[in-house]
């Protein structure tokens, strides 16, 4: 580092401040400025691009925010299709109003094993993802759709450098969330990785219950978001 090196700082979390103070001081027997923010933590919505990993947790970026999606379905190649589309699991409406066609859809209607994947444009370090679902609220949205969610069995989170594949192996996992005491069924699903990983792409990996009647099994993404 010399005096010509352009250096850049982050701060850990949004403030609302009215102050910035520059403040001359030394640091390891050389000349250092440290800079100081005077203010108050954030404690309102975080805002696009960002989130909370929970309540009580900092503002973290959101490295899937309105990034490139993919899903293996070829209802995709269609040019109108719109319904259900991948990208609108990174748009930033995270709003419990959305219908089920304003989030992405994964089911295995043309596909033995659907799989959802988002491009972070570059490699990054990857810590978990949360993920927001839509719930049926009343009785007439417990449609053909609800009964499919409820074949689903699991959603597996993967952290990749390869894009666009549909077999991904276990070595890249993250993470898995399982209908398991009804884990599923909630609005919210977080996967944390048991240790941080590095990746530009991120995917997620529908399966359905093996032992029921219907083949047909389905999982609606409104929100996903990758820290």
């Amino acid at each position: 580092m010399d005096r010509d090196t352009e250096r850049r700082h982050y701060l850990n979390q949004p403030f609302v401040a009215r102050f910035v103070r520059f403040q001359p001081t030394s640091w390891k027997r050389r000349i250092a400025l440290r800079a100081a923010v005077i203010g108050c933590p954030h404690r309102g919505d975080c805002g696009p691009g960002f989130l909370r990993v929970r309540e009580d947790s900092e503002c973290t970026e959101n490295l899937a925010y309105r990034r490139e999606t993919w899903v293996n379905d070829r209802r995709y190649a269609f040019a109108q299709w719109t319904d259900g589309h991948s990208s609108f699991a990174v748009d930033g409406d995270a709003s419990t109003s959305q219908p089920p066609r304003s989030c992405a859809i994964l089911d295995n209607y043309f596909v033995d094993q659907p799989v959802w994947m988002v491009d972070l444009a570059k490699r990054q370090r990857v810590r978990g993802l949360v993920v927001l679902t839509w719930q049926a609220k009343q009785q007439h949205e417990r449609s053909k759709l609800y009964h499919e969610m409820s074949n689903l069995d699991k959603l597996t989170a993967y952290v990749v450098d390869r894009p666009r594949l549909e077999e991904i192996p276990n070595a890249y996992k993250c993470a898995s969330v399982s209908r398991l005491h009804g884990a599923l069924s909630r609005r919210r699903l977080h996967f944390e990785c048991p240790d941080d990983m590095e990746g530009r792409y991120v995917y997620l990996k529908a399966s359905g219950v093996h032992n029921r009647k219907g083949r047909l099994y389905a999982a609606v993404l409104c929100e996903v978001m990758v820290y």
